[in-house]
């Protein structure tokens, strides 16, 4: 009787052995998955946006700060791109020759390379607003456009040689009118290094 019940619990444990070493090498198997993931995530988040305060609010209250804009024709609304926080800013077309901007810059980039301006934007009243990217103060100026009534990110992207004094403007904007007029909604204002 002894030598069954001892037979019995040495079969036990090994049955529980194997379940146990099946689990570990699963688990295992699952944490080198997590890893793999976890490096490809980094990866894809090691370019770090350039842009101090690109969506218009801080620990969730509505902020300017670091931006140029005329607050007549810019203000911060509670309209915004989904899972993007609560504010986005919202501009209006200034009257002729006025224009409803605003703008932030960076500067102290010390190398060149390919930068890439990612903006949700979303168009009231199909009034086209835009976007661009200047160096210094060069007329050459890189846009996109927009006028959509939802909410949609635009792209823009450039090579630009940069010396450690340049800087880079970034402008969102509603234009002018003389006539009508209309809002764009701008958030989410990124600025990567993307080469």
């Amino acid at each position: 009787m002894y030598n069954k019940l001892l037979t019995g619990v040495i079969l036990v444990s090994i049955f529980n052995f194997k379940d146990c070493n099946k689990s570990i090498i699963e688990t295992r198997s699952k944490i080198d998955t997590l890893s793999k993931i976890d490096t490809t995530l980094k990866q894809h988040t090691s370019m770090e946006n350039i842009i101090f305060n690109s969506s218009f609010e801080t620990k969730g209250n509505p902020s300017l700060a670091k931006w140029n804009a005329d607050t007549i024709l810019a203000s911060l609304v509670k309209d915004v791109p989904p899972e993007y926080g609560k504010w986005s800013l919202q501009l209006i077309p200034g009257w002729y020759p006025q224009e409803g901007f605003a703008e932030t810059y960076v500067t102290g980039i010390k190398e060149s390379g390919i930068f890439k301006l990612t903006v949700w934007m979303k168009s009231l009243n199909n009034w086209e607003g835009s976007v661009s990217l200047r160096l210094n103060n060069s007329p050459n100026i890189k846009k996109v456009s927009n006028s959509t009534g939802n909410w949609s990110m635009v792209t823009l992207t450039d090579t630009i040689l940069l010396n450690e004094t340049d800087t880079l403007f970034i402008r969102l904007s509603a234009g002018r009118t003389e006539v009508v007029s209309g809002k764009v909604l701008f958030d989410n204002v990124l600025l990567e290094k993307i080469k």
